[in-house]
């Protein structure tokens, strides 16, 4: 049976929304609500679930009431958390591969988009150069026009 159809049988019960189905190799199932435990043969009505778990001291044919202590509930939780923290870094690591993966593919991404871009500055550099080369003929091999470039070079600190 469906997790879903379960909750849906077992609406009238309290906790039903909380029930978690576990399968059994010999072909039963373990129906864990509210702290209890049953254990439900394959040839369990629908009606045998409710009452068994409404009156967990009469058996049916097909179902065993399995009554838990806090402990034994404890204990379980604990094993559900033990490989909790090593799934979680595997995750994680399998996460930042991906990252790291995609470094090189964003690396050329980058450097297309910022590509026409440079190519506007070293054409404008091309045009600022040819003025320039322009000026200084218009001057008739006059002092250049660059106010910096017969500058003497100013060292600090003397």
């Amino acid at each position: 049976m469906q997790l879903h159809d379960m909750r849906e049988a077992l609406k009238d019960i309290p906790g039903h929304e909380n029930l978690q189905i576990e399968y059994e190799p010999s072909g039963h199932q373990l129906l864990r609500i509210d702290g209890k435990v049953l254990e439900v043969g394959p040839a369990a009505s629908n009606a045998e679930i409710v009452l068994a778990l409404k009156n967990t001291l009469v058996r049916t044919e097909n179902t065993k009431v399995i009554m838990t202590t806090p402990l034994d509930r404890l204990k379980g939780k604990f094993l559900q958390a033990r490989g909790v923290a090593q799934r979680v870094a595997t995750n994680m690591e399998s996460e930042a591969d991906s990252l790291i993966a995609q470094e090189d593919a964003m690396k050329a991404k980058t450097a297309n988009a910022f590509a026409p871009h440079h190519a506007i500055l070293a054409d404008a550099n091309s045009e600022l150069k040819a003025i320039e080369e322009a000026l200084n003929l218009m001057s008739n091999g006059g002092p250049s026009l660059d106010p910096l470039h017969d500058a003497e070079p100013t060292v600090k600190g003397s």
